[in-house]
């Protein structure tokens, strides 16, 4: 099963790093790492951005925690997404979530 990262204590992420963070998640097995990225980082964007207007992902506005009433451009990337969304989104997909602890900087590593 392919896991997306999250670090300990986190209860959202910026929408922007869930997107890098799952990209990593499908491809992190992938013989050819970089032409798997590249390829989702055409498709995943507006894979992305269709589950947010169709309510599979919602997004929440940085500031107030309550949902995000424009997400387009960089409101979306900016916006922030729950972890418990993230994990019944990515479930469909075969992803699961994982605590990774709170001494890794960076949630989504990219080791293969």
């Amino acid at each position: 099963m392919k896991i997306l990262y999250v670090r300990e204590h986190e209860t959202d992420i910026e929408f922007a790093e869930f997107q890098q963070c799952l990209a990593v998640a499908l491809c992190r097995d992938h013989p050819q790492l970089n032409l798997c990225l590249a390829a989702l980082a055409e498709e995943l964007p507006k894979e992305l951005e269709a589950a947010v207007f169709a309510g599979k992902l919602p997004v929440k506005n940085p500031l107030s925690m309550g949902p995000e009433l424009f997400p387009i451009g960089e409101s979306l990337r900016t916006s922030r997404v729950l972890v418990s969304d993230i994990r019944t989104y990515v479930a469909e997909r075969g992803v699961s979530v994982a605590v990774m602890p709170e001494v890794v900087k960076q949630a989504c590593i990219t080791t293969v």
